[in-house]
């Protein structure tokens, strides 16, 4: 779910408006927030890209978590700025021998 305003068009034409929900919001905000606390650089691109990730992957059972957010920054300081694959597999970094 990118933006809120989707959020809120999604709630409004699948929900009835007088029903109780339970919802946790995660924004960019958070993201920026934690990857400054575990000093991994992110920029607003990368934290609005790693929200739809979590959004489109999240375990329904498990929810999303502080420590779901750690995972996917400690992904990302590990990705090259190139292709996004983890930098142990990318080969666009790589030197011919």
């Amino acid at each position: 779910m990118p933006t809120v305003r989707e959020a809120i068009k999604r709630l409004k034409l699948g929900s009835n408006l007088d029903d109780h929900v339970a919802m946790a919001v995660w924004c960019t905000e958070d993201v920026l927030g934690r990857a400054k606390e575990l000093d991994i650089e992110c920029s607003q691109k990368q934290a609005e890209e790693l929200i739809d990730r979590i959004d489109h992957k999240q375990d329904c059972s498990i929810g999303i978590t502080w420590d779901t957010l750690d995972c996917y920054l400690y992904d990302l300081k590990d990705e090259c700025p190139g292709c996004k694959m983890p930098k142990v597999v990318c080969i666009c970094q790589r030197k011919d021998d």
